[in-house]
C-alpha cells in the first residue's frame, strides 16, 4: 500500500470527504481513492486501477467507502473496506451512475440517466443498498446532488441544468435547492436566486450548507430550514471570496 505525506508535497487532490467524526478523509488523487487523517498525514492509496476511481463517500460506521469508477467504460458504484481490499461493484447499468449520499442505514442515493435520457436534460435520482440489490427510482422529480437528512425525513436536491462553470450565469436554466418531504410526499423550493445554488450538504436535520454565486463568486452558505423543509428560517454566507470562488 503506497504512502505519501500530503502536507509535505501539497498535491492537487479532488473530491475530499470526511468520515462522520471528522478524523479521516477520503479523496481522489491521480485517478485512485486515497485515505488520510484529516490533517493530511498518513495518507494511503486504497485502490490501484487504470480506470478513474473518484468521489468517495464514507459509510456511517467508517468501515467502508462508496465511490464511482469507469472500470467498465461508464461510471458504476462500488463499495470497499476503508482499510483497503477488493471493491465490490454495486451497479451494472450502461448509463453513468454518480454517488451523492450515503445514509446511516446504508442507503445510497445516486444520480443517473436511465429512464428519461431521451426526454429530459436533468438527471434522475435513484437508490440502492450498500449491500447491493436492484436500484430503484427514489424521486419522481428530476434533479441532482441529492442528499438525505440525518433523520431520513427530507431529501435536499438541485433542479436546473446550467453548467457549474458558468459562475456569472443568470437565467432560466439556473440551479436552485429543493427539499422533498418524504412522509408528506411534498416538494418545496428553498432558493430562488436567478443564478446557481447547488451542492447541498446537511449539517444536522435543520441545517443545510450549499454553494451559491449570489455574491458574484461561489461561496459557502448556511441555511436553517423549517423541519418540514417548507422554507428557510435564516440564511448567511460563511465565506466571502471575491477573486476565486469555492467549487465543489
Amino acid at each position: 500500500m503506497a504512502v505519501v505525506m500530503l502536507h509535505a508535497q501539497n498535491p492537487l487532490i479532488n473530491n475530499p470527504s470526511l468520515n462522520h467524526d471528522g478524523t479521516k478523509m477520503a479523496f481522489n488523487y491521480q485517478g485512485d481513492i486515497w485515505i488520510a487523517h484529516s490533517d493530511g498525514s498518513d495518507s494511503r492509496r486504497i485502490t490501484v486501477h487504470e480506470a478513474n476511481d473518484t468521489n468517495p463517500l464514507w459509510t456511517a460506521d467508517g468501515k467502508s467507502i462508496v465511490f464511482q469508477s469507469n472500470r467498465f467504460g461508464n461510471y458504476d458504484l462500488y463499495i470497499m473496506p476503508a482499510v483497503g481490499g477488493k471493491p465490490e461493484r454495486l451497479t451494472y447499468h450502461s448509463a453513468n451512475d454518480y454517488v451523492t449520499s450515503v445514509a446511516k442505514d446504508g442507503e445510497i442515493l445516486f444520480e443517473t440517466k436511465r429512464n428519461f435520457s431521451q426526454i429530459e436534460r436533468d438527471l434522475e435520482i435513484q437508490t440502492i443498498s450498500s449491500q447491493g440489490g436492484t436500484p430503484k427510482l427514489k424521486l419522481h422529480a428530476l434533479g441532482s446532488d441529492a442528499v438525505l437528512s440525518p433523520n431520513k425525513k427530507l431529501i435536499a436536491f438541485v433542479r436546473g441544468t446550467c453548467r457549474i462553470e458558468r459562475e456569472a450565469y443568470t437565467g432560466s436554466a439556473n440551479r436552485d435547492i429543493w427539499v422533498y418531504n418524504i412522509a408528506e410526499d411534498r416538494y418545496h423550493q428553498l432558493t430562488n436566486f436567478n443564478g446557481n445554488d447547488y451542492l447541498p450538504k446537511w449539517g444536522d436535520d435543520e441545517t443545510l450548507y450549499f454553494l451559491s454565486s449570489r455574491s458574484g463568486r461561489y461561496n459557502i452558505h448556511k441555511a436553517t430550514i423549517e423541519q418540514t423543509g417548507k422554507g428557510i428560517i435564516q440564511k448567511e454566507a460563511l465565506t466571502h471570496f471575491d477573486k476565486m470562488g469555492v467549487y465543489g
